[in-house]
């Protein structure tokens, strides 16, 4: 288990936003990150398991408060579902080729369209052409993602 005096040292009352802030490392993502046992954890989930113990098995520790460094417990956790629809409620899902691991582009999501709908070419083989995941492609051709290109 985590050293707790070590960890809540880290946390600050962020009194704009209600949110117990991290206050230590942060990594790549905006995400607060605690040292423990020669491992290194996200600070959202030493908080969440420091209050409330194991997080319980289908279950994510999930920020309903939007603040990538909150380690308020009570701002924590919800299902993958939860998670995904929140995002998209809030629009925070379209990221788009902003994202540097994007591998598809603004002006590909008309040729994918194309290629499903008047070459009806199969997922798959679109897939394999743009080098992304057949799961992909299909939330495009759903408007699941990339929603905002005609």
């Amino acid at each position: 288990m985590a050293d707790s005096k070590k960890f809540r040292s880290e946390v600050k009352k962020n009194w704009d936003n209600d949110c117990r802030d991290w206050h230590g490392h942060v990594n790549y993502w905006g995400y607060g990150v605690f040292f423990t046992d020669k491992k290194r954890r996200r600070a959202h989930r030493v908080a969440y398991e420091l209050t409330y113990g194991e997080i319980p098995e289908g279950l994510f520790v999930c920020h309903s408060c939007d603040n990538k460094i909150c380690c308020d417990p009570d701002h924590l956790l919800g299902t993958v579902q939860d998670n995904v629809d929140d995002m998209c409620k809030k629009g925070l899902n379209v990221f788009r080729e902003r994202t540097p691991s994007s591998k598809l582009k603004d002006l590909d999501i008309p040729l994918i369209r194309y290629m499903y709908n008047v070459e009806c070419k199969p997922q798959r083989d679109i897939a394999d052409h743009f080098g992304v995941s057949q799961y992909c492609i299909w939330a495009v051709i759903n408007n699941r993602t990339w929603e905002h290109v005609a």
